[in-house]
């Protein structure tokens, strides 16, 4: 039996950061969960609705030694 092409994957050994466990990903991937994690986020984010009043918070922001009080509007989630 003779190989004609050779295919080679490289991978590298990543933690579930939900549920700690170890696993493969193909190396250069950004996933950060496994697969049945991402499984089970992907049925809590489908359940969720966005939010129809914008998120508003009063805080105070010190520069240059003074003390300024702003207002922070966030209309959308964001991709922390």
């Amino acid at each position: 039996m003779e190989i004609d092409e050779l295919d080679v994957v490289f991978l590298d050994l990543k933690y579930c950061e939900r549920c700690g466990g170890l696993w493969l990903r193909q190396r250069g991937s950004e996933d950060v969960y496994c697969a049945s994690c991402a499984a089970e986020i992907m049925k809590l984010q489908s359940g969720w609705r966005k939010r129809s009043i914008p998120l508003v918070l009063r805080t105070t922001i010190q520069s240059d030694g003074e003390s300024r009080e702003v207002l922070v509007m966030c209309g959308e989630g964001g991709t922390a």
